[in-house]
């Protein structure tokens, strides 16, 4: 499952989470961020133990601008309010290994 993020205080509270939380900053116009969101789902129900988020960077431009995301979509997996690795882009396999390799950290 795939939780939309509401507002910076909802996202302070999920980055520092114990457990891995993978948030993807997506535009709706634009056609990657539509893809991977479909793959995004998938993996959730793959690494059961992974949060997933997502945040519309046009409805939430700070929390973008802080994560520093500029590529959409840009991935960026927390873990206890550190930034544990991040992705531009819309591809597939790589979002998969940058899950596996943060679970496995």
């Amino acid at each position: 499952m795939i939780t939309e993020i509401t507002s910076t205080e909802h996202f302070k509270q999920i980055i520092n989470q114990d457990a891995v939380c993978v948030v993807d900053y997506h535009a709706e116009w634009a056609g990657p961020a539509k893809q991977l969101l479909a793959t995004l789902d998938q993996l959730s129900k793959v690494y059961r133990k992974v949060n997933f988020y997502t945040v519309d960077v046009d409805e939430h431009a700070q929390l973008t601008q802080m994560a520093g995301a500029r590529i959409f979509p840009t991935v960026i997996i927390y873990r206890s309010g550190a930034k544990l690795n991040a992705m531009s882009g819309a591809s597939p396999e790589g979002l998969s290994t940058l899950i596996q390799t943060a679970v496995c950290a």
